[in-house]
């Protein structure tokens, strides 16, 4: 005979306790284990079902599932007044991602020139920009539509003496690339 406990966990319905030995039969009866409770979850809908199986299967059970879940819908103001058993606190929701404009979060003030980087291929693309107040050079590959292009992760930033330092290059890069056969 096993001792368990049927507590509520937001609206679902959590069984804590020595549960090794009931795994298959509570596994049957549509449960989930969730370790970071060391219980077994199952909707609260289920509550009635579970805890008359447990029973059926001569195991003792605790049941605070019902004081736990009246706190629950009653609101967390009434719960306190009445002094009622209170539920563990549904986990929080996940945050909504945040819609920025493209590169607002990154200290992008402005593209003030934009074009693709050879004919025929629209996602390649060079801009002239301020990047947190210095002027700089974006060769970027872009996603999505013709009418709807976000610049992507793949590409490079330049800074202005980055940029200086490419185009003083730029001889020594087409001498090297003469020589490839290019």
């Amino acid at each position: 005979m096993v001792q368990l406990t049927a507590k509520a966990y937001g609206r679902a319905l959590l069984i804590v306790g020595d549960s090794r030995p009931v795994k298959d039969l509570l596994k049957s009866l549509g449960g989930r284990f969730n370790p970071s409770q060391s219980g077994w979850m199952f909707p609260g809908s289920k509550h009635k079902e579970v805890v008359d199986g447990l029973r059926q299967a001569l195991h003792n059970v605790c049941d605070s599932f019902a004081a736990g879940a009246e706190a629950a819908d009653a609101g967390s103001s009434s719960a306190k007044t009445t002094g009622a058993v209170a539920a563990v606190a549904e986990p929080p929701a996940k945050k909504a991602k945040k819609v920025v404009a493209a590169g607002a979060d990154a200290g992008l003030e402005g593209v003030s020139w934009n074009l693709p980087l050879s004919e025929g291929n629209d996602k390649r693309r060079m801009s002239v920009l301020k990047f947190n107040g210095e002027p700089a050079v974006d060769l970027r590959e872009w996603f999505g539509d013709a009418g709807d292009l976000k610049p992507g992760k793949k590409g490079i930033l330049l800074k202005k003496q980055e940029w200086e330092a490419l185009k003083k290059a730029m001889p020594a890069i087409d001498a090297e690339l003469e020589k490839l056969g290019a």
